[in-house]
């Protein structure tokens, strides 16, 4: 099983596998989880502003001319 974090526009940015291997009855395994899920998040919001960057620049994207 698997965790798929998507963006606003419902496209996977970041994926958390395997979920059946943390030990969710101990707060170590569910420790362990949430610091992949915020990985994943901070891996997400990075590919959305390396996005934003390029698509910003002179020459790239809509905003400028080729």
């Amino acid at each position: 099983m698997k965790l798929v974090v998507v963006d606003d526009g419902g496209e996977p940015v970041a994926e958390i596998e395997d979920l059946e291997h943390y030990d969710l009855s101990t707060v170590r395994g569910r420790a362990m989880l949430i610091d992949e899920i915020t990985l994943a998040l901070g891996q997400g919001d990075r590919r959305q502003v390396l996005q934003f960057i390029r698509s910003s620049k002179p020459g790239h994207g809509d905003s400028g001319s080729d």
